[in-house]
């Protein structure tokens, strides 16, 4: 059996361990607090059956579970969306069409939003490459750069565009 001040002790030393894990695991950050949130509640209402005894790895495997519960409840929160969809659009209508209309709005939505995060000059360049599709010669010329050059430009603009993305999806 532990004491609260034993309690309090192993919440401060695994709480941030145990929302890394999470986080690892989940790739969102309120999930993992959730998860991180349901693992101490847990702890802190079975507290009085453990023994001080490798806690912290009992701490992973109650954490673990409660992944498991969100990845379940993202599937249910899935299934009602897809119902969702088929009740309130015309059954004359492909289902996949209007999933498709919908994923396509939200990509267009995101896709406007980085490049809304560019500067000039990429908003240029990302023009040039993803929507006239001009070959990465034909942009260096236009653009009265060597090959390399323009090699460095169009890679620092996909390390810019991948790093939006991952600060999009770790917030």
């Amino acid at each position: 059996m532990l004491d609260n001040e034993k309690m309090q002790q192993y919440c401060e030393e695994y709480y941030n361990d145990v929302f890394r894990f999470c986080l690892s695991k989940l790739h969102n950050r309120e999930d993992a607090y959730d998860a991180t949130q349901e693992t101490f509640l847990f702890f802190n209402m079975r507290s009085f059956n453990l023994l001080d005894i490798n806690i912290k790895s009992w701490l992973f495997w109650v954490a673990y579970y409660q992944i498991q519960h969100i990845y379940a409840r993202r599937n249910k929160d899935k299934a009602l969306l897809d119902a969702y969809i088929e009740k309130e659009f015309p059954t004359d209508r492909n289902i996949e069409t209007i999933e498709m209309q919908i994923v396509d709005a939200s990509i267009l939505a995101y896709a406007n939003k980085i490049y809304s995060s560019l500067s000039d000059k990429d908003k240029a360049l990302f023009e040039m490459l993803y929507v006239e599709d001009m070959s990465e010669n034909h942009i260096a010329q236009k653009l009265g750069l060597e090959p390399h050059a323009l090699y460095m430009r169009v890679s620092r603009l996909r390390k810019k565009i991948s790093q939006f993305v991952m600060d999009e999806l770790t917030y």
